[in-house]
């Protein structure tokens, strides 16, 4: 989805009339605070897209075709968080080695799975969250969250907040967690 729908949603849950106007027609009584506003809902957005890749780390993979023992962090498609996993063809790990800002790896054809860290984007770009990732109202939350900090509406950011976290903790399981059970305990 792109970021101007998202922010269209955030616009609905906020009222915010003039910006929802501002996004389908490009134009507003009072143009230069639209403009200022959909900034500010902008920079909101590429911070809490920021915020939750803490919480659910953004997984990719690239099929990479190594001549020079090295993968280069700087040619990937995303900025490298950290190095999940190297396969070869056939679907075995293979053995690397991590350096500052690259992989050494022997020759091949691999497929190179990473934690990615995502990049501010602007309206027209599709956020980096499929729906599947990071259900798009959490996003619009947080992003209704930030507005009312910086408008000082305090007590309305408090509640976006709670639905933030609420629908935060439903979506995202963390999956070292996963088939973690916690055995009973008796204190005498």
């Amino acid at each position: 989805m792109k970021l101007k729908e998202i922010i269209k949603s955030t616009a609905v849950l906020l009222s915010r009339e003039d910006v929802i106007s501002f996004i389908e027609k490009g134009y507003s009584e009072n143009s230069d605070i639209t403009k200022k506003d959909l900034l500010t809902f902008t920079w909101s957005a590429n911070f809490v897209i920021n915020e939750l890749s803490s919480y659910a780390p953004i997984e990719r993979w690239e099929r990479r075709v190594v001549t020079n023992e090295k993968i280069e962090f700087d040619t990937l498609n995303n900025s490298l968080l950290s190095v999940k996993e190297i396969l070869d063809l056939d679907g075995r790990k293979v053995y690397y080695k991590t350096f500052s800002d690259y992989v050494k790896i022997k020759n091949g054809t691999y497929d190179f799975f990473y934690y990615c860290l995502p990049s501010n984007i602007s309206l027209e770009d599709e956020i980096i969250y499929t729906e599947k990732e990071m259900p798009n109202r959490i996003i619009c939350y947080g992003i209704a969250r930030e507005i009312c900090i910086i408008e000082g509406r305090f007590d309305e950011a408090n509640e976006w907040q709670k639905k933030f976290e609420e629908s935060l903790l439903k979506s995202v399981k963390p999956k070292r967690l996963k088939n973690v059970t916690i055995k009973e305990r008796a204190f005498y």
